[in-house]
């Protein structure tokens, strides 16, 4: 990698911790990208369509040791009037961001929420997402409580750091006074853990110009996409040279990697997707050797029902149902859970008997059923669980491994 991608990833050996500067994007022309080979990204929901097939760039370009942050475009939506509270955006960004994270290993997702909603309504949202915990970033809004933002320190690796309410602009005395309470209560709250807790990564959205002032291990924004132009008379390699400029107190502040971000690599999703793959085989192969060979006949053989929550909801949908089954007989190790998907996202759900896995149904375009097995088995068990699913539900129905 050149001297100058060196410097837009921030690596300068100084500071207390690595910091990584994220670029949002489209960047256009397509074929500048090329000049940020190496670095972080962001995409956004939001703007998927002006995105294109830059996202292929993205992916193909990020840093083996960077970020693709998968952005909801919540606040994009909140300043033109969209709520997402809507049961057919959230299935529609999910669908788009899983995606993204099967293609690219260094994707990280935030998670649905509502700008200036309450605690409870932004907990609702991370509660029913279908995403992987391991590879989510939940958004703390700078007006929430400290306790709710630890509540989100102790479940998940990735924290963003949204401004509202009162602490909305970037820079103010107020703004300045709230990050300062926000990382002096992370500090205490892992401190006094005697080893139980380890700080998240916490990224700053859209205030990368303070990113430099505080030990933010990530910060985005769309500044070099959207003002490169005005140096495109420097010639070739203006766009790298912009994004290192933009980019160098963030690069003066970093330094070594701090012992949270040892011990939350970047890639720990994938190390640990590795580990449970070998040990569901190393415990398939045992079942094999023991003469293991459950065939049931039935989906009501095969599986109990064990719960049913509501999933999404609003003021113009209705929640949808999501079934929890349990595994039965040689099955007993086996969990799978039933989830509706949406085939047009404009789509909403109403509820209706008419189904076996699950009792919520869409209108006439209709839905496919979609279930996600915990717990090791073979390609062939889980072409007959399909294969059982679908003998009692006239609608599709796809069948994957939990992550």
């Amino acid at each position: 990698m050149n001297q100058t991608n060196l410097e837009i990833l921030g690596n300068a050996i100084v500071g207390d911790l690595e910091k990584t500067s994220v670029f949002g994007l489209p960047l256009n022309p397509r074929h500048l990208l090329e000049e940020l080979a190496g670095a972080s990204f962001c995409v956004s929901y939001a703007t998927r369509d002006k995105l294109g097939s830059q996202l292929d760039d993205a992916i193909r370009l990020v840093g083996q040791d960077g970020i693709l942050l998968v952005d909801n475009g919540a606040f994009s939506m909140h300043k033109q009037g969209i709520s997402t509270r809507d049961e057919s955006y959230q299935e529609a960004y999910e669908i788009w961001a899983q995606e993204i994270l099967d293609r690219c290993p260094q994707a990280i997702a935030v998670l649905p929420d509502v700008i200036g909603g309450t605690e409870a309504e932004n907990a609702e949202l991370i509660n029913t997402s279908m995403l992987d915990y391991d590879r989510a970033m939940p958004i703390w809004h700078m007006h929430e409580s400290l306790d709710y933002l630890l509540h989100l320190c102790e479940g998940f690796g990735y924290i963003g750091i949204g401004s509202s309410g009162e602490y909305w602009q970037v820079g103010s005395p107020a703004w300045h006074a709230r990050i300062a309470e926000m990382f002096a209560a992370i500090d205490a709250w892992e401190a006094t853990s005697c080893g139980a807790f380890i700080r998240p990564r916490i990224h700053m959205m859209r205030a990368q110009s303070m990113a430099h002032l505080y030990p933010f291990d990530s910060s985005d924004s769309t500044n070099v996409a959207m003002n490169h132009g005005r140096y495109r008379d420097q010639g070739e390699g203006y766009v790298a040279a912009f994004a290192a400029r933009a980019t160098a107190k963030i690069a003066a502040s970093s330094g070594a990697e701090a012992e949270h971000q040892e011990k939350r690599p970047l890639l720990a999703h994938v190390e640990m997707a590795a580990w449970r793959e070998a040990m569901e085989l190393e415990q398939l192969k045992e079942a094999i050797d023991e003469g293991w060979g459950f065939q049931p006949a039935t989906w009501d053989e095969a599986f109990a029902f064990v719960s049913r929550k509501k999933v999404g909801g609003g003021g113009k949908t209705i929640g949808a149902d999501e079934t929890v089954f349990a595994g039965q007989g040689g099955w007993c190790d086996l969990q799978v859970v039933s989830r509706v998907r949406l085939i047009d996202p404009m789509e909403s759900f109403y509820t209706s008997s008419g189904h076996r896995l699950r009792d919520s149904k869409v209108g006439d375009a209709g839905h496919w059923v979609d279930l996600k097995v915990k717990g090791a088995c073979s390609d062939d068990e889980l072409e007959l669980i399909r294969s059982l699913a679908q003998a009692v539900d006239t609608r599709p129905v796809e069948v994957r491994r939990a992550a």
